[in-house]
């Protein structure tokens, strides 16, 4: 059994593929990136979702024994791509970056993109996909110092890596609308828990409340980029929900020097400004200006509703109070910041 471990920080992968199951994955995502033509490109941007196509596509038959040691693996290989990024740059080509996004937020975009798209093809079940998208954003946003980001290149990739994750969700074949806000829930609280183990030179926990609002604003903004039956903008108001619930009940889970809870205010404010300052880069058919109150509301309930589940020494129900007034200051504050038709 052969144990790869990386990550410095608080935070320890593993995973017991054999030898031979490893050469078995690294064959498969060699074949996927030749399938595409892509065996003499150096475009990391193109060639890193074929990696992954290839290798969680294999995962389920090179006999792992359940869907927690396929989630290792697939962690392992998130990681590991992540890593590899770092001293690159000529290998991240401006011709293959988003509009709007820089190569850096663009290729972890698309790794957190087509790991969570082939989360069924690793023979995971819907049932886990909520854990399992959960660890894997977690994994990629705690790998952003090893794959050497720099700290003002953090917040862009923070939102990109959000939204990407919540916009493949529709990728999945076998997940229906019903799963899908606790899977949003699962990825902005995975995004929020390990902004702790982000080590760049830099950051700091006062950077925290920044990052975290742009953990609820790329997931918000990419609710429009969802497409699957029995979806509309009429559950927009309730997936945004999620994505506030899911930010603010992970605020207890971030380890990081200089963080405890007297930084809750302070977070709390950016998870629903974040959210609602995004609100109008959803674009969807039947979502207008119209709208935009009771997305208001959901954010802000999303926030509150969650606020039992912080567990943090220091946090008491007597904060609650504070925290509430916060929650609505961070929502109305960012009124502003929405740019929108009609509004």
């Amino acid at each position: 059994q052969s144990q790869v471990s990386s990550r410095s920080t608080s935070k320890t992968l593993s995973n017991s593929l054999t030898s031979s199951q490893i050469t078995l994955v690294v064959d498969a995502a060699t074949a996927a990136v030749t399938a595409a033509s892509l065996a003499s490109s150096g475009d990391l941007i193109q060639i890193m979702p074929k990696i992954i196509e290839g290798s969680q596509g294999k995962l389920a038959t090179v006999g792992l024994s359940n869907s927690s040691e396929k989630i290792k693996v697939i962690n392992v290989i998130g990681n590991s791509l992540v890593k590899s990024i770092k001293g690159r740059s000529s290998n991240l080509l401006s011709t293959s970056a988003d509009s709007g996004s820089t190569v850096t937020e663009t290729v972890l975009s698309k790794i957190t993109s087509a790991s969570i798209s082939n989360l069924d093809e690793a023979g995971l079940s819907s049932v886990d996909i909520g854990t399992a998208s959960s660890e894997l954003v977690g994994t990629i946003v705690g790998s952003l110092g090893s794959g050497g980001l720099t700290s003002n290149e953090l917040g862009g990739a923070l939102d990109k890596i959000t939204a990407g994750a919540v916009g493949s969700l529709d990728q999945i074949t076998g997940f229906s609308v019903s799963s899908l806000g606790d899977a949003i829930d699962n990825i902005t609280s995975g995004a929020t828990a390990a902004l702790g183990d982000i080590d760049v030179t830099g950051f700091s926990s006062d950077d925290l409340n920044t990052m975290v609002g742009k953990v609820t604003s790329g997931a918000t903004g990419a609710l429009g980029e969802i497409t699957m039956t029995g979806y509309s903008s009429d559950n927009l108001s309730s997936m945004v929900e999620k994505v506030t619930a899911g930010a603010t009940g992970a605020l207890g889970k971030i380890v990081m020097t200089g963080y405890d809870s007297s930084d809750l205010t302070g977070m709390m404010e950016k998870v629903t400004a974040g959210a609602t300052g995004a609100l109008g880069s959803i674009i969807m058919t039947g979502y207008s200006s119209d709208n935009l109150s009771s997305m208001m509301e959901k954010v802000t309930a999303g926030a509150t509703g969650a606020l039992g589940k912080i567990v943090m020494d220091g946090y008491t129900s007597s904060d609650l109070t504070g925290m509430m007034e916060k929650v609505t200051a961070g929502a109305t504050g960012a009124l502003g910041s929405i740019v929108m038709d009609g509004y």
